[in-house]
């Protein structure tokens, strides 16, 4: 890794929806600087390696990577930014999930022929498929009406539907994000009745078609309310609602040019107002005098500005708020900026504590293609 004018810039991503989230910004912001991006070295399984086809990777050892000028994260439920540099940016996983560009139709029928599925019925995709009396309910109620691919760790005997022609099951991993694209309705078995569990990523699931799902009890990320004002998410009570408005829906399928339309609309607004934010603070923390269109977007800096936390209003991870982070930009003129006060020393000791807690290293999240525990930022 050689020093360059710019700066040297690390993508830190964890798990795969990570590096398509993190590919959406490299390819929006790779021309606006004179920064030199890279993304870690990944394990050696194919999905990962078509996941980064074509980004550059450096190979660091712990010490270099606390040494480069930025690096760029992802905050979610499973992740709270990355590894400590001497600049850090992390950014709201839901916002980037929001900015993706739609799939061409020309990619879509790609895929289709890739996987050798025809056009002669709808076709139903099941995320996270598993062999439970609800998979089971649900494809005995709608194969009559559609294919389905039921994609995750199901067993079709379990289920008894080995000789059902219009069921299938798809185990290999890292393909969801393929069958969402080529769906015309998509469910996802977490979501067949109320719980508890996190939300799956709704923006990739309702790339083919409407996604079906019973909304669990956290609904609080940027995008979902939208995308279910636009029908692109429809809510339902419990399973048997979804049975009776999928049913419904492939009686009456006439294709989702409405669907796809609205769709498009809401991620492209969502880049126009938010990627030339998220550029501008990645600039700044490069150095460079300029300034930050306004936006409803919750900016925190910490006292030396070294790192820098980007959210939407809408998204809420359940994340303690970091005590050094003190000085709060948020939806000027919408709202006052609260600002949080706190000193170096007592910042240090609350987030070494908050990181040897079970609760903490329980929640350490794995990396899926570097095959490494993301460090805690302490």
């Amino acid at each position: 890794m050689n020093r360059i004018m710019g700066g040297n810039v690390l993508f830190g991503q964890g798990e795969l929806a990570d590096s398509y989230a993190l590919i959406t910004l490299y390819d929006y912001i790779k021309e606006s600087t004179a920064a030199q991006f890279a993304f870690p070295p990944i394990q050696e399984n194919d999905r990962c390696k078509n996941a980064l086809a074509g980004v550059p990777r450096w190979e660091l050892n712990h010490r270099e990577a606390q040494s480069l000028d930025l690096i760029i994260s992802t905050v979610s439920d499973v992740k709270r930014g990355g590894t400590k540099a001497k600049t850090n940016v992390d950014v709201d996983i839901a916002i980037l999930k929001n900015c993706v560009l739609p799939m061409p139709e020309k990619e879509k029928a790609a895929l289709r022929e890739k996987y050798g599925i025809g056009n002669e019925r709808p076709i139903v995709v099941v995320g996270y498929a598993d062999s439970s009396r609800e998979v089971e309910t649900l494809v005995k109620k709608l194969s009559r009406h559609a294919d389905l691919y039921l994609v995750g760790p199901t067993s079709l005997s379990v289920i008894g539907a080995e000789h059902n022609d219009s069921v299938h099951a798809v185990r290999t991993w890292g393909v969801l994000k393929d069958y969402y694209a080529i769906a015309d309705l998509a469910i996802n078995a977490h979501n067949l009745e109320k719980n508890q569990k996190p939300m799956h990523n709704f923006v990739e699931a309702t790339e083919g078609g409407p996604l079906l799902m019973v909304p669990p009890e956290n609904t609080m990320q940027y995008g979902y309310h939208t995308l279910v004002d636009t029908k692109a998410i429809v809510e339902c009570k419990n399973l048997a609602d979804i049975i009776s408005r999928a049913k419904r829906m492939l009686k009456e399928f006439q294709g989702n040019e409405a669907h796809n339309a609205a769709r498009t609309a809401h991620l492209m607004r969502t880049r126009e107002n938010y990627l030339p934010v998220i550029e501008a603070y990645i600039r700044q923390a490069l150095g460079e005098d300029i300034a930050v269109p306004q936006s409803d977007l919750d900016v925190v800096k910490s006292y030396t500005g070294t790192r820098v936390r980007i959210m939407h209003p809408e998204t809420d991870w359940d994340i303690e708020p970091l005590e050094d982070m003190a000085v709060h930009y948020g939806s000027v003129p919408l709202r006052q900026p609260r600002i949080q006060e706190s000193t170096p020393v007592k910042a240090f000791f609350t987030r070494l504590w908050a990181a040897m807690t079970p609760a903490a290293i329980k929640r350490a999240p794995y990396n899926e293609c570097t095959g490494m525990v993301e460090e805690f930022d302490i």
